[in-house]
């Protein structure tokens, strides 16, 4: 590491220098940190399948993850003594087809002694660096394959001499199947500098698994500076329920000058909510110094905001949520109180903009009353006898292959009794289903994108968050189709007016239904167009 590089070459001219991992990679050896906290607990292993704004320095395909605008800030205590201690602040959000990032890095190097050959103190100076970086990745040839680029600027002064470096990074990242990622990235490749010494730059492999319920991964890096040691590092990561994260990791010394950057690193991650992520990292050097870093992410989306959707909010389906309002309103006049309540809770999770918002809310309130007072007064035989109803008809709904009305009726019972054994058991059953549903619809979505269907590619994702509302990879990659969605939306649109306007209304009311389909939140108004074809067809018989 850098911060090390330099405490080395500050020990007495008798010692030997230790080269540790990028040390000799580039002219400017600090520009080899890594910035991502949660690697640095991974022992680095991490850093060629890094993702989101911490990817910039590592490997820039890795920003291509992104989803939500990231705010990452990081302080790295290299060595308190030496006043060695590092500053990072990073932003990155999805632009275009891919994602883009800015970085800006400061180092303090501390303050050190200026002495002649004799050993005489001549005077001190507090030295210091400073880079920025800009990066972009993208989705490139299919839609499991990312690519990705950066240039970066910094300026080093030491014992009141600076330096100017300018350096590009390249990589790649490829999804494979089975929960496997491999990468490859050639980092801080020297573009021009003040010195005239060779900057080498390093060339790194990775290798990534994670089980399907992201609780588990395990990663590992090898990376080859063209001066110096060859590193190789492992490491992994155990998540408790999606908040609370465990990590390992083991550096490997691959010749003596590395020997020094060997050893385990441990640390932890904390999520808080969906909008804020605090990592921290232990990482021993030996005689050298032991690292102190914490991070802090924000997820700067919806959430964070206090409100919106995504571009494409599969589950957000207007004609569902118009639907469940009025299969709440006929329970509500039977006095069904469990269906008013879990109906009425479905359509006001995506009833932006309906009259009826207001309406909803009062009925869902008056049945979760009405609930309360029943519970309240105990009636079991009454209980039982609703239960026993509301059971046999989610076991045919499920016999008939409908997962989510299965479920909805599970929640209805559960709203009175909700330890009922038979019905727990149905539950189980149905989650098991809706798992491997799910997992059959992302390999067809998968498949559909990669023959270019992008229309049921899309369909499918969307399947599966109706399935799943939190199913992060789904999400995730809808929104990174979002712009190639917007792109065929607009593609479709322009065809429905060509067609519109020589009165072709049969091609034109096609063409904006696909658009219309393809994202029902309809954010270019097609719907207001397709209205209007469907309504002068009527009118014409054309």
């Amino acid at each position: 590491m850098a911060a090390l590089w330099v405490a080395a070459s500050a020990l007495p001219a008798g010692q030997a220098q230790t080269t540790v991992f990028g040390g000799a990679g580039v002219g400017q050896p600090w520009l080899s940190l890594g910035n991502d906290v949660r690697s640095a607990a991974l022992g680095g292993a991490t850093g060629a399948i890094t993702e989101g704004d911490a990817a910039l320095e590592d490997n820039p395909a890795g920003l291509d993850a992104m989803v939500d605008p990231e705010l990452s800030l990081a302080h790295n205590e290299w060595d308190t003594d030496l006043g060695l201690r590092e500053e990072y602040l990073a932003y990155g959000r999805r632009y275009l087809d891919g994602a883009a990032a800015g970085s800006f890095r400061y180092l303090s190097l501390g303050t050190f002694d200026n002495r002649d050959s004799n050993g005489n103190q001549l005077d001190s100076s507090s030295d210091s660096a400073f880079a920025g970086t800009l990066g972009f990745g993208e989705t490139a040839w299919s839609d499991s394959f990312h690519v990705g680029g950066a240039l970066s600027a910094s300026q080093e002064t030491l014992s009141g001499q600076s330096s100017n470096l300018y350096t590009g990074s390249l990589g790649a990242i490829d999804d494979l199947p089975l929960g496997f990622r491999a990468a490859a990235a050639a980092i801080n490749i020297k573009i021009s500098s003040d010195s005239p010494a060779p900057g080498p730059g390093a060339t790194r492999l990775g290798l990534g698994w994670m089980n399907r319920d992201h609780s588990l991964q395990l990663d590992a890096d090898w990376t080859r500076p063209q001066l110096g040691d060859a590193t190789l590092r492992v490491g992994g990561e155990w998540t408790l329920d999606g908040n609370y994260s465990l990590r390992a990791g083991w550096r490997f010394a691959q010749g003596e000058g590395s020997s020094t950057d060997a050893g385990p690193s441990f640390g932890a991650g904390l999520k808080l909510g969906q909008d804020l992520r605090l990592d921290y990292a232990y990482v021993p050097y030996g005689v050298l110094t032991n690292t102190q870093q914490v991070g802090i992410t924000l997820y700067l989306g919806a959430g964070f905001f206090g409100g919106g959707n995504i571009v494409i909010d599969a589950a957000g389906d207007s004609a569902e949520a118009q639907a469940d309002y009025l299969e709440a309103l006929k329970a509500f006049q039977s006095q069904d109180w469990a269906e008013v309540k879990v109906d009425m809770e479905h359509a006001l999770k995506h009833a932006d903009g309906f009259p009826w918002v207001q309406d909803a809310k009062v009925k869902l309130e008056e049945a979760t009353q009405k609930i309360a007072s029943a519970k309240a007064l105990g009636n079991n035989g009454d209980f039982k006898a609703f239960s026993a109803k509301k059971l046999k008809e989610a076991q045919v709904l499920f016999k008939n292959g409908d997962l989510l009305g299965t479920m909805k009726v599970l929640e209805e019972i559960f709203n009175y009794v909700p330890n009922l054994k038979d019905a727990v058991e149905l539950r189980r059953m149905v989650e098991a289903s809706v798992a491997q549903k799910v997992a059959a619809l992302k390999n067809e979505a998968v498949n559909a994108l990669q023959s270019g269907d992008l229309a049921t590619g899309v369909k499918k994702y969307r399947a599966v968050l109706r399935l799943a509302e939190d199913d992060s990879e789904a999400r995730s990659n809808l929104i990174k189709l979002s712009p190639r969605v917007n792109l065929e939306i607009t593609r479709l649109h322009h065809e429905g007016i060509d067609a519109y306007v020589v009165d072709d209304y049969n091609k034109a009311i096609q063409l904006w239904q696909q658009a219309l389909d393809l994202d029902p939140a309809d954010p270019q108004n097609v719907g207001h167009d397709l209205a209007r074809a469907k309504k002068l067809k009527e009118l014409t018989g054309k």
